[in-house]
């Protein structure tokens, strides 16, 4: 009996990607360091396990987070015709109090 190949979807969706959504809005809200598996699968409607068969543990998920932000700020650099065209939000960051840098 050869095994059943694995998903790439869960039942509701792809579940990769709707714990990615959810783990970058809560860490844009409340910061890294208060993200947890649990908010984020309640967050998509499922298990918190059910994420461990997409992330190694928390750490990965964040590593996925932080990847997919950095891939996106890499396009819109990549299109940007003169550093005026990059949004503004793309180029404010946080110190490590909290406090907004330009």
């Amino acid at each position: 009996m050869t095994p059943k190949p694995r998903r790439a979807t869960y039942r509701h969706g792809n579940l990769r990607a709707a714990a990615l959504k959810a783990a970058y809005g809560r860490v844009a809200k409340a910061g890294h360091e208060r993200l947890s598996l649990r908010e984020v699968a309640d967050a998509v409607g499922v298990a918190h396990r059910s994420l461990y068969n997409h992330f190694r543990d928390r750490e990965a998920l964040l590593d996925a987070v932080a990847t997919e932000a950095y891939s996106k700020l890499a396009g819109l650099l990549v299109k940007a015709e003169s550093p005026k065209t990059i949004p503004r939000r793309m180029c404010v960051s946080r110190s490590p109090t909290g406090q907004s840098m330009p």
